[in-house]
């Protein structure tokens, strides 16, 4: 099981080239990487996030590649803006 509360936004140039080798979902994106990591080496995942990864197309390498070939969501909780 693994629950977390990623980083979220753009990586630093510092380590962009990295995580553009290592993660195809949105590499651009932390928390994108964080998620594409812990689907692969748990069997449950919880997580705090942005909605955005479910409606963008960017995030939709992420989703069609990482997401739904292995996990399904079970429950969204959508709090909106401000919370």
């Amino acid at each position: 099981v693994t629950l977390m509360n990623p980083p979220y936004g753009n990586a630093s140039s510092k380590v962009r080239s990295y995580l553009q080798s290592q993660y195809t979902g949105q590499p651009n994106d932390l928390f994108a990487c964080f998620l594409e990591r812990f689907i692969k080496v748990s069997t449950f995942v919880g997580s705090l996030t942005s909605r955005t990864f479910l409606f963008f197309s960017s995030f939709e390498g992420l989703r069609t590649r990482h997401i739904f070939p292995y996990k399904h969501i079970s429950t969204v909780a959508d709090l909106g803006f401000g919370v």
